[in-house]
């Protein structure tokens, strides 16, 4: 969990990757109940240090994607 930044917090997920620097991205899949997401982060090189997640191409404000259970497939990219 720390090395990858996941953290469970009822049905929040949120990120707080520690990549090292040799690692452009990493792929996980997350089952959540009945429900599967694909996770992507990528790391961007950007010396801001901003974050971006988006879930389904919309963008989240938080640092954190809320989980649903609707038996769907969910596509999340992390951009750090």
């Amino acid at each position: 969990e720390s090395l990858l930044g996941l953290r469970l917090e009822k049905d929040k997920l949120y990120f707080r990757p520690c990549l090292n620097l040799n690692w452009s991205k990493f792929k996980i899949r997350y089952r959540y109940l009945e429900t599967l997401y694909r996770i992507t982060v990528i790391q961007t090189g950007n010396k801001d240090n901003k974050m971006s997640i988006t879930v389904d191409g919309v963008l989240q404000l938080n640092e954190f994607i809320p989980l649903v259970d609707d038996r769907q497939k969910h596509k999340v990219k992390v951009k750090i």
